[in-house]
């Protein structure tokens, strides 16, 4: 997806804002399968809080993140989409997280197909944190059957500043929920319509919910439609 030049489009229909997410969760992929357009507020400070920079998995049946190598201290106080990862050392990355992979999905159904495809992403991904963000969604989707939902993204920054403080403004727009800590909140946001998370087969006990949807990826391979039809 290419995202080019300030957009002086009006945005018309349900409004979805959400902070960028490295590898989206469910109720991510719910939430903008219901919206018409998918702001990403790629302008908002990075926080140690969020999930732009992590991800999550079932490790022996407990959440755990894997991160992007990044000196992270020198992203505090800065806009996300001024920020850069450490993708020189991407070698390091993968060898760091696949200590966390393999005893958690070595015998899933979507490890062994997906896992080479996965590393192969990580290997050519762009340095730029949003434009990695944008591209790994886009991978995630591809493979979730989903990839429609990724035309619905618009980068704040790169919406024309009127456009984006009337959609900012508008009445009964979405936000992700559980933000309020981190990122700025619009002032006249809706409630999100109530959903609940399909429960999908994992390796370990108890359940983990709320992972990434990588990891249903991971563990369900070629039935994750069964999951995502729920969505």
């Amino acid at each position: 997806m290419a995202f080019e030049g300030a957009m002086a489009v009006a945005l018309e229909g349900q409004l979805y804002f959400t902070t960028p997410v490295l590898a989206p969760h469910l109720r991510d992929w719910a939430a903008m399968k219901r919206a018409d357009h998918v702001i990403l507020l790629d302008s908002s400070l990075w926080s140690r809080k969020g999930r732009s920079h992590r991800l999550a998995i079932n490790m022996l049946g407990k959440k755990q993140w894997l991160s992007l190598h990044a000196d992270t201290q020198h992203w505090k106080g800065r806009s996300l989409h001024d920020l850069q990862w450490d993708s020189k050392n991407v070698d390091s990355m993968i060898h760091h997280w696949a200590k966390s992979l393999e005893p958690s999905y070595k015998t899933s159904y979507g490890f062994d197909e997906l896992r080479p495809e996965w590393e192969r992403f990580w290997l050519d991904a762009p340095s730029d944190v949003m434009e990695c963000i944008v591209a790994h969604g886009q991978w995630l989707a591809n493979w979730l059957g989903l990839h429609d939902i990724t035309r619905k993204w618009v980068r704040a920054s790169m919406l024309d500043e009127a456009i984006f403080q009337e959609a900012w403004f508008r009445k009964d727009v979405w936000m992700e929920p559980g933000t309020n800590a981190y990122s700025p909140q619009p002032p006249n946001r809706t409630s999100m319509p109530a959903w609940t998370e399909p429960v999908y087969r994992q390796r370990w006990d108890p359940n983990v919910g709320d992972c990434s949807s990588l990891d249903l990826l991971f563990e369900e391979g070629p039935e994750v439609w069964r999951t995502v039809d729920q969505l």
